[in-house]
């Protein structure tokens, strides 16, 4: 930063109203100057070319916290990534409030419906593998399922007919409770054993179920525990690299943001001098008496040319404002890298 003993305009300088300095600048000669309103204010000398170029931090304690916090997180995310079971979030769970494919249930991924009527969807159990089978002659008179609280056993045992017939004409569900129906299924979300019958209803079942099925959603967790060591490593790297950032950007500052303004005004004058040439070169096609164009050329050079004839004024224009705008903030850019040139 270069040392400037002459005052700067007031408003080129960081004022320190009177009653609000600090003990450390209260020590060092103030020097006094008139702000943009003509009122005496008392400065620290050493801010009159800008922020100070010797900083520090202010507040050790609070970056310890901070530090001691960010250490806290990691190792909470750590321990629950490595302990907690994600997967869980999807999974069907049984009367017994156990996760089909999860601790006792581990050998049961599926979530069967022991009857498939809209009043007893709650009875339900895990069972080791959806039924499929090709005729009444081949169906199976159990499943291998883990029973619970409202299934006792899987064993066959279903009149669904006579059962709906009693149900109509005495009002009774108790004849239901000991039901397990076997039928036709498919596996549905990769979690549920869904009834063919029901899903027969829905013409787009493929769309529907390739748009919002959960095994794409447990294939993602999966994913995600796989790759965890990558992950981590992914964000100590990033991290790692932010930090380098901030040391070159604190050391090349005033390099970065003046290159950057003058890359962005030598973009601006080089789309100008394009369009001004494409303008030109329409001009040329229309103004040709050569016969060397066809009328269909000449006619569409001729809104070609107005487009771009627009354009390269607005391109002046803008032009314009960027040149004029980088002599208002001209000085307060310079202020704002001070500490980096």
């Amino acid at each position: 930063m270069r040392k400037n003993n002459k005052v700067q305009p007031a408003n080129q300088v960081q004022v320190v109203a009177q009653g609000t300095i600090s003990p450390e600048i209260s020590q060092k000669a103030l020097t006094t100057i008139p702000d943009q309103y003509g009122n005496q204010k008392q400065i620290d000398p050493r801010l009159i070319a800008g922020p100070l170029a010797e900083r520090g931090c202010t507040d050790i304690l609070c970056l310890l916290l901070f530090i001691a916090g960010m250490a806290i997180l990691i190792f909470i995310s750590k321990e629950a990534y490595s302990k907690g079971e994600p997967k869980r979030l999807l999974a069907m769970y049984d009367p017994n409030g156990v996760a089909c494919g999860f601790d006792t249930n581990v050998d049961y991924p599926y979530l069967y419906f022991a009857i498939p009527f809209g009043d007893y969807f709650n009875r339900t159990v895990c069972v080791k593998d959806c039924p499929l089978y090709a005729d009444e002659n081949s169906k199976p008179t159990s499943l291998d399922c883990q029973p619970n609280i409202l299934v006792k056993s899987c064993d066959q045992k279903c009149d669904a007919a006579s059962a709906l017939k009693t149900l109509a004409t005495s009002n009774s569900t108790a004849i239901f409770k000991d039901f397990v129906c076997i039928f036709n299924s498919s596996i549905l979300f990769d979690r549920v054993c869904y009834p063919d019958a029901l899903l027969a209803l829905f013409d787009n079942y493929q769309q529907y179920g390739s748009q919002f099925a959960m095994d794409v959603l447990t294939g993602y967790i999966e994913d995600l525990t796989q790759t965890k060591e990558a992950i981590y490593c992914s964000f100590a790297v990033a991290f790692l690299m932010g930090i380098i950032y901030l040391f070159f950007t604190r050391l090349l500052a005033g390099v970065l943001v003046w290159t950057s303004i003058f890359l962005f005004l030598v973009g601006l004058g080089f789309g100008t001098y394009w369009c001004h040439q494409q303008d030109l070169y329409y001009q040329d096609i229309m103004n040709d008496t050569t016969g060397k164009y066809t009328v269909e050329q000449t006619n569409k050079a001729s809104d070609n040319q107005l487009t771009f004839q627009y354009l390269t004024y607005v391109m002046y224009g803008i032009c314009a404002f960027a040149v004029m705008g980088l002599i208002c903030i001209f000085n307060k850019i310079r202020l704002a890298i001070a500490p980096c040139v």
